[in-house]
């Protein structure tokens, strides 16, 4: 356990022997020196929680991104066709299929790959998308 740096002096693992800088004779001593420690750990909770609370909203908002992207009709679409056939596929195809301009697509595509469900590699002229986690996702579509 390591030591607790104070205002006046530290507490550490072997007691309170390191309290010396304090008049440990007197009780206000005690209470000066157990107010600080008190408010360390108050200061370390709440940052703990901080901490917490922070790692859950940055989940919250990797969630909201994700379900914003699938929450067009034309990425849904998308995403559905890349997840039945089961291979990457050139967005020319897409384009094709959904009846809409390539750099339509390619616009929702750019949306669905920020948010991470699909991957995208350039093969010569081709852009040729594939999802990313398709277990993640086909379990994301089937609620």
């Amino acid at each position: 356990m390591a030591a607790i740096p104070l205002k006046h002096g530290t507490v550490g693992a072997c007691g309170l022997a390191p309290l010396k800088n304090f008049c440990l004779s007197s009780p206000s001593g005690w209470l000066t020196a157990l107010a600080e420690i008190l408010d360390i750990l108050k200061t370390a909770r709440f940052k703990y929680l901080y901490i917490c609370t922070n790692m859950q909203m940055n989940k919250l908002e990797e969630r909201s991104r994700l379900y914003r992207a699938l929450g067009e009709p034309v990425r849904l679409r998308i995403v559905e066709y890349l997840l039945r056939k089961g291979r990457c596929t050139c967005v020319c195809e897409l384009s094709r299929l959904l009846k809409r301009d390539q750099s339509v697509i390619f616009r929702h595509i750019q949306v669905l790959r920020d948010a991470g469900i699909l991957n995208t590699s350039k093969q010569a002229k081709y852009l040729i998308c594939c999802v990313k986690e398709s277990d993640r996702i086909r379990r994301l579509m089937e609620v």
